[in-house]
Order: structure tokens, then sequence, then C-alpha cells
């Protein structure tokens, strides 16, 4: 299950107590360390759920176990890789208020249309928009807008 803002995890783990983030803060450094050396990917998630278990009143669900497994070997390969190399993937809401040389943005057919008549301020697509090409110090670069490939059959 993803949650993109910090306010959405707890809500979707059913975590009411802000305290309990206190609490998990060295076990979640812990787990995130543990990632970069040489456990199982497995062990490390069993020993985590053993820590939520006993830090916070919630009930482990197996439905999600694959994908939470999926989710830590992508941390693990991605702790793996040197920082500087790493590029963030964000929307434009979480992108707000930041900014970085150089911003690569995906346009839709839409933007690259808007982009062309103008935006305008009213409308709550072209802010974002507007946000996202605002983001780089020194550079943005834009993919083309998706082709629409028609099918026809003869």
């Amino acid at each position: 299950m993803q949650a993109v803002f910090l306010n959405d995890a707890l809500i979707t783990l059913g975590i009411a107590d802000r305290e309990a983030l206190v609490r998990l803060h060295p076990h979640l450094q812990s787990t995130v360390e543990s990632l970069t050396g040489a456990n199982r990917v497995r062990r490390i998630w069993n020993d985590f759920v053993d820590i939520l278990i006993t830090k916070l009143p919630v009930k482990p669900s197996n439905k999600h176990a694959r994908t939470a497994l999926a989710g830590l070997q992508n941390l693990r390969a991605r702790s793996q890789v040197a920082r500087d190399q790493l590029v963030p993937g964000l929307t434009c809401h979480q992108a707000k208020g930041k900014e970085w040389d150089t911003v690569g943005v995906r346009l839709e057919e839409n933007d690259a249309a808007a982009l062309y008549n103008g935006l305008v301020l009213e409308c709550e697509e072209h802010r974002s928009l507007y946000v996202a090409l605002t983001r780089a110090r020194r550079r943005t670069v834009a993919s083309d807008p998706p082709r629409l490939v028609r099918n026809v059959h003869a």
C-alpha cells in the first residue's frame, strides 16, 4: 500500500498515536541500515514486523507481505546506489518550494497544448504545471508528449 505523505501513511496504517513515530524512529533507522548489509530481506522484514507489534498496537497483515518484501528489496537496491546519482521522482505538490539545478518534466499532450496556448491562472492544472516547470535553477528538460497511436484494422 502506498502513501505519498506521512499523514496518509499513518492513516493507512491505522496509527493515531503521533508519538509512535518518535518511538519507531530508531527502529526505522536500524531497518534501513540493515538493508545496506548482507542480511536477507525476509529476515529484515520479520524483525521489523516484530518491532511494530511490540511498539504499536497494530495487527500485522499477511495480505501485503509480498508487496512489503518487494518494497524492501527495492529500497536495498536504492541504498546501494551512490547518493549523488539518485534522481528523485516527485509530484508537483511534493516539489513545491524546492529547487534543483536540472529538472525533468514529463508532459502530457494537454500540458504541451496549455504551454502553447498560454497558462491560465484560474486553472489548477495550469498552476501545477507552472510549479513543475519552475523548480529548476538552471535547466528544465521536458519529455515529448506521448503520441496517440491508433490501431487501424483493415
